[in-house]
């Protein structure tokens, strides 16, 4: 729930069978997904994100990085739809995802630099402060 709270977007194509049915279940039975154990399973959201599931986020080993879907593919929402704006169903790309919080993103990664290049930012320092490249 946190990651959909973020703005982010899950693509249901992505999931398993067996995960799809046991989320329709679980948003059957309480539509908010604040009871889902999958919604609500930092363990589960890493699996996502490793299956290729989270849209926009690359998997690196144990870690995960960001590619341009991130900002640049919603969903349809078919499944589901946050509060916030994140949701989960079928990958529609070339589409801008105004949900995004991005701020509270890098706020959650246990290394923000990993999602510099999403800013077109610099490493180079200039007098001590990071340089934004405009392109």
């Amino acid at each position: 729930m946190q990651a959909l709270q973020l703005g982010l977007q899950i693509d249901s194509d992505a999931l398993s069978a067996s995960i799809r049915k046991e989320l329709a279940e679980q948003l059957q039975a309480d539509p908010s997904g604040r009871s889902s154990q999958l919604l609500n399973d930092p363990a589960v959201t890493m699996k996502l994100i490793q299956a290729g599931a989270v849209i926009g986020m690359a998997p690196k080993g144990d870690k995960a990085g960001v590619s341009c879907a991130l900002c640049h593919t919603m969903t349809d929402a078919s499944v589901f739809k946050s509060s916030n704006g994140g949701s989960i169903g079928h990958r529609l790309d070339g589409l801008a995802n105004h949900s995004l919080n991005i701020g509270a993103i890098f706020a959650t990664a246990a290394n923000s630099r990993a999602l510099y290049p999403i800013l077109q930012l610099s490493l180079r320092a200039n007098k001590g402060k990071y340089q934004v490249d405009v392109p």
